[in-house]
Parts: C-alpha cells; sequence; structure tokens
C-alpha cells in the first residue's frame, strides 16, 4: 500500500523503546528514516545512538496504521500516549505531538497546557557546563527563555551542538534532564579559557556572555579552538562567534 497516509513506529527489538511518527506517505517516510540512520545524521540522536550501538537488525520499522491524512497528526500524538513514545524509558520521541498538529497556541492554551503537563524537571547550564537553574517542567523553561516549548524540546540533551551559532537568548544555554551532569564540558571549556589566559595577543577575547577571558594571537586561538587560521580572521571580520567566543581587536574594543 504505497503512497498511504498513517502512522508508523521505530522499535528497538532489544528493549522495546519506540519512536512514533506519522506521514503523508507512511513507506516513504520509513525508508527516510532508516537512510538517515545508515548514513549516521539522524536527527534524533537518541535513536541514532541506540541504533549505532545495536544495529538496524534489532529495530523494527513498521506502519501503526493507515488513515485519512487529515487525522494523521490527531492519530500521532494517541499512539504516543498510548506507547508512552516521550518517556524516555520507554520511547525515543522528542518533539511533543499534538492532536491539532503543529499548530501556534494562543498564550491561554499554552498556560493549560503548563497546568496539565507531565512534571520534567529540566536543568539549564551554560554553554560552557555552568549550572544556570532548574525548572519543574517544559514551559517554565521556555517562558524564562523567551522561546516555545517544542524548541527547548528539541535541545533536551543535546549536549554536544554541532554548531555554535549564539543567535538567542537560549541558544547560550543546554537543557538536559535533572541529575545529569555537564562536568566533562565545564572541564573542556575551563581548559580552554585557562590557555587563554595565559596568552598575550592582539585579540580581546569575550565569551557569549560577554565575559572577559584574556588576549590572545590568531595562531594561539588557532591551536586552542582546533581552527583554521582563516576562521579566526573571519570570526574578527565578519564581528561573529568562533566557537561561542567573541573576538576583538584593542582598536575596535576601544571605539
Amino acid at each position: 500500500m504505497k503512497n498511504k497516509a498513517g502512522v508508523y513506529i521505530i522499535q528497538n527489538l532489544l528493549n522495546g523503546k519506540v519512536y512514533v511518527g506519522a506521514s503523508r506517505n507512511v513507506h516513504s517516510r520509513l525508508s527516510d528514516h532508516k537512510v538517515a540512520l545508515r548514513g549516521g545524521y539522524h536527527v534524533n540522536l537518541h535513536l541514532l545512538s541506540a541504533y549505532k550501538k545495536n544495529g538496524e537488525h534489532s529495530f523494527l520499522f513498521d506502519v501503526l496504521e493507515y488513515c485519512d491524512e487529515r487525522y494523521i497528526y490527531s492519530q500521532e500524538n494517541y499512539w504516543c500516549n498510548m506507547l508512552n513514545a516521550h518517556n524516555r524509558k520507554f520511547g525515543y520521541n522528542i518533539d511533543p505531538t499534538s492532536p491539532e498538529g503543529k499548530i501556534a497556541l494562543s498564550e491561554e492554551t499554552k498556560q493549560r497546557m503548563s497546568m496539565s503537563a507531565p512534571k520534567r524537571t529540566i536543568q539549564a547550564y551554560t554553554v560552557y557546563g555552568e549550572f544556570y537553574n532548574i525548572f519543574s517542567d517544559l514551559y517554565k523553561c521556555a517562558a524564562h527563555f523567551d522561546t516555545m516549548a517544542p524548541n527547548i524540546h528539541r535541545k533536551m540533551n543535546n549536549v554536544s551542538p554541532k554548531k555554535y551559532l549564539i543567535d538567542s537568548k537560549s541558544s547560550r544555554y543546554i537543557f538536559v534532564d535533572d541529575g545529569d551532569s555537564l562536568s566533562e564540558i565545564a572541564a573542556y571549556w575551563k581548559d580552554v579559557f585557562n590557555q587563554i589566559k595565559r596568552c598575550n595577543g592582539k585579540y580581546l577575547v569575550y565569551d557569549c556572555f560577554d565575559r572577559f577571558i584574556g588576549k590572545a594571537s590568531s595562531k594561539e586561538l588557532s591551536e586552542i579552538l582546533n581552527v583554521s587560521l582563516r576562521s579566526v580572521a573571519n570570526a574578527v571580520g565578519r564581528n561573529t562567534y568562533l566557537k561561542t567566543l567573541k573576538i576583538v581587536t584593542d582598536e575596535s574594543s576601544n571605539s
């Protein structure tokens, strides 16, 4: 039954954990998942990690049900709730689901959802591994960072971001489940900061919170951050961040 809309499942046969999704073409979507998992670039890092560890033979790719495409999101929501797919103990789903699909919500609706939402305690750390705050649920965390709950949910437990783009308040932080530790990240940045403090180059180096770290040369920054000299020059010339760090000349800082 090709080109059919419906809800699909990817299940780890070793521990029973599931990933549930919906599509206007479920078979094509399942094929896309397989390609991304095999290629090692699947957006769901929890599912990808399990796939790499256990192998494709340990996973079931199947259709839960076919349905009218008008109802795929409501049915996706139904099956996620039935199979507890958003619970890390039982599932791999990260993004919240909704009977109405991916729609904008009124403030009143957000408040009602916050009151009724399962209380998943969230810890926020800076991108440098420093503890910042703890929140009782997803919606309170999102409100604090002036963003939407799905955006925070999408960032949850992504402790090794591939990009260092600082373009919003929340992009300066890492969000993890209560009890998780970022000690390795904190140790990495402590070492980076200490190396920069021992330098004495022409560039002033600040972190993404505008805290002064030290002065270093292009070569020193290239070696410490493991980037090319061109990357350092581009960050200075374009006034952009380099691995979350802001690099400026003495002249520009005094202007």
